[in-house]
């Protein structure tokens, strides 16, 4: 798969637009914190998708049920660790 690993062109648009407008995301899922969406994307407290299952240990690209709201620099931070299967995530509150 190319460098871009499903992340580019009208499907992944869509997808992408679709988590940043719905309902829970201006709330990083990694710090529980509120995110500024006027932020620019290179911001380090810009809104950004996060892959639950990195792409870089076969998670899918493209599928929105693995998708999450964060911070980019939490994004950053959590590296290629996986977050649904596997450890836990560090979070702010107790669920």
């Amino acid at each position: 798969m190319a460098r871009s690993k499903g992340r580019t062109g009208r499907p992944w648009r869509r997808i992408w637009k679709r988590l940043r407008d719905s309902p829970g995301s201006e709330v990083c899922w990694l710090c529980g914190e509120p995110i500024d969406k006027t932020l620019p994307a290179t911001h380090r407290e810009s809104w950004t998708a996060d892959h639950v299952d990195p792409i870089s240990l076969g998670g899918a690209p493209r599928d929105p049920r693995l998708l999450r709201p964060a911070h980019r620099h939490c994004n950053s931070s959590r590296g290629n660790r996986l977050g649904s299967r596997g450890r836990a995530l560090p979070t702010s509150e107790d669920w």
